[in-house]
């Protein structure tokens, strides 16, 4: 369920970069959401079909092409922030799982481009800024 007309009221924190489990078709990382003083952990994932129209090379199924991590990544933060603050809550002692379903590509094309996921972001992102906090991996804390 997705929030309308939010204001930037969270601070979301990618933690680790998008893996491919064996034998599994999605690619998972997890997320830190810290609202109102709250902080909530969350698991993140992406179908493996829909993780096919981002940017980049993904050789065999290999997570290493930086621009498709990049693009993961900032998919993630835009579904995070729009998500409710129950979505986030755990039941029953396990972690949440959050869904992170891509748009297509405009146009019709198959592929988007690392320049198209990065405007998509900032607009979906307008309240937030958005940084590289650590080596490959990104946050959204709003603006001042």
């Amino acid at each position: 369920m997705s929030r309308i007309g939010f204001n930037a009221d969270r601070t979301i924190t990618m933690e680790r970069e998008f893996f491919r489990p064996p034998d599994v078709p999605v690619r998972r990382s997890s997320a830190r959401i810290e609202i109102f003083g709250h902080t909530y952990h969350v698991e993140v994932e992406i179908d493996g079909d829909d993780d096919l129209c981002l940017p980049g090379v993904d050789p065999h199924g290999k997570d290493a092409d930086p621009d498709r991590q990049k693009a993961r990544q900032w998919m993630a933060l835009c579904e995070l922030s729009q998500r409710l603050t129950r979505d986030f809550e755990k039941r029953s002692g396990v972690l949440p799982k959050v869904d992170v379903s891509m748009p297509k590509p405009h146009g019709g094309r198959l592929n988007w481009t690392i320049e198209e996921v990065r405007d998509y972001m900032s607009q979906k992102l307008a309240g937030y800024h958005i940084k590289e906090w650590s080596l490959g991996l990104w946050q959204a804390k709003p603006r001042d």
